[in-house]
């Protein structure tokens, strides 16, 4: 049976020649009948050659679009602007531009403001702005878990802006953000693969989950309205630290001999690793539902020592 794909198809899942080859390899091992719109459909080399040149090409071409993007927010900054794209929570972004006619216009000015301000000038309740302040002052004033915070917020109802609900990772993303001291850093860091986890299906696009921070020759600052003090977003910081401590990446990790490979006999989730915050000797196996309750309705089984 055949299938039609055009290049922009082909060009979306890979760009890398090396997959398109591959995948056109395990089409024909198949019986897969390969028709391009816009390139030679035949399997002489010839033909093949063609289209490893076209996929060349659009791997350039990809390449190039990346790096003229990221210049041309670059010398947005330089110039006194802020780069072009979706900003950070809590703030929205704001452009005027001149009208030159024939469907073109010129940049004059590009900031940040903030989300929503009430008559007297302070984040209104409910805004994306307000959210963020009450993240801080629970989080650095109050020292509350990021567990704490999802839930009330879930509770009064507001929703983050692209997930149905809060978790402990959305409230940890903005408290590690330092935009909202008054200072941002543009071009500061790149998602590059995971080495440590397989490529799997070699003819998709390997997928870039590590996030690697740049040389500081490469950053540009520009400034941003401010939403909470330094020391409070230190203070903040601090709290997560001290309460990760000996958990995860925060800390120097708990050696369990069974990590992954126990499951609960109740729901069937996965058992995760839990230290007892008085007893810090004491080590027990939990299922995930207990401590993610703002996600999963809770198991009442017991906990188990691991030892």
């Amino acid at each position: 049976m055949p299938y039609i794909l055009g290049r922009r198809w082909v060009d979306s899942i890979t760009c890398i020649p090396v997959n398109q080859q591959i995948f056109e390899l395990k089409a024909t091992h198949y019986g897969v009948q390969l028709q391009y719109a816009d390139a030679p459909s035949g399997n002489d080399p010839g033909s093949q050659f063609t289209r490893t040149i076209l996929a060349h090409a659009a791997k350039l071409v990809k390449i190039a679009n990346r790096k003229n993007n990221r210049g041309g927010n670059i010398g947005r900054v330089i110039n006194r602007n802020v780069p072009a794209g979706k900003t950070p929570y809590g703030y929205k972004y704001h452009a005027d531009y001149e009208d030159l006619g024939h469907g073109r216009r010129k940049l004059l000015a590009a900031c940040w403001l903030v989300d929503k301000l009430d008559p007297g000038g302070e984040p209104e309740r409910g805004s994306e702005a307000w959210i963020v302040t009450r993240v801080f002052q629970w989080v650095g004033r109050e020292n509350r878990t990021l567990y704490w915070v999802a839930k009330e917020f879930n509770k009064l109802g507001v929703k983050p802006r692209c997930a149905n609900e809060w978790s402990p990772s959305l409230i940890s993303f903005i408290v590690k953000n330092h935009c909202y001291v008054g200072r941002h850093i543009y071009n500061r860091g790149t998602y590059v693969p995971n080495l440590k986890k397989p490529i799997g299906d070699v003819t998709a696009a390997i997928k870039r989950t590590v996030r690697q921070l740049k040389p500081e020759s490469e950053w540009v600052q520009f400034g941003v309205p401010l939403l909470v003090s330094e020391n409070l977003w230190r203070l903040a910081n601090q709290n997560l630290m001290e309460r990760g401590r000996g958990k995860g990446k925060e800390g120097k990790q708990i050696d369990t001999l069974l990590r992954g490979r126990v499951f609960c006999p109740s729901c069937g989730r996965l058992l995760s690793i839990y230290r007892d915050s008085n007893y810090r000797h004491l080590i027990y196996y939990i299922c995930a539902t207990r401590s993610q309750g703002w996600k999963y309705k809770r198991c009442l089984i017991h906990s188990y020592r691991i030892d």
